[in-house]
């Protein structure tokens, strides 16, 4: 609190008339009464920093919930990756013997035909 008598009479002994002196020391005080308004309570803080503690701690419960439902999703996403995986190798398996099937009959067929040829050639150059 500002002791306004005594800014008072310093004025008045600087050389303010008492009017000017009370006007001043008025003007001082609403402007301390002012600047005392705006200050925060120590109750005021306290409650504040309790709010903010409370969303803290409601964020770190979304978190760990989102982290959670992420983890699990990411569990599903791998699951179904490793059966597509799977599927894809079945398939080309397939796909695989089946070309190996085709591979093995066309060399047995150009060996044949090729045996057929010398032969033809044989019969019909004679040595």
């Amino acid at each position: 609190m500002i002791n306004t008598l005594a800014i008072a009479h310093k004025l008045s002994g600087s050389g303010f008339d008492d009017q000017q002196a009370e006007a001043l020391t008025n003007v001082f005080a609403d402007v301390a009464e002012r600047q005392q308004q705006d200050l925060a309570t120590k109750d005021f803080v306290t409650s504040q920093i309790q709010t903010v503690r409370g969303e803290i701690s409601e964020l770190r419960g979304d978190m760990n919930t989102m982290e959670s439902n992420l983890r699990g999703d990411m569990n599903t996403m791998e699951s179904n990756l490793r059966g597509e995986i799977g599927e894809l190798r079945g398939d080309m398996n397939t796909k695989i013997s089946s070309l190996e099937a085709r591979l093995v009959r066309w060399m047995l067929v150009t060996f044949f035909s090729g045996l057929g040829i010398l032969f033809a050639a044989l019969r019909l150059f004679p040595s």
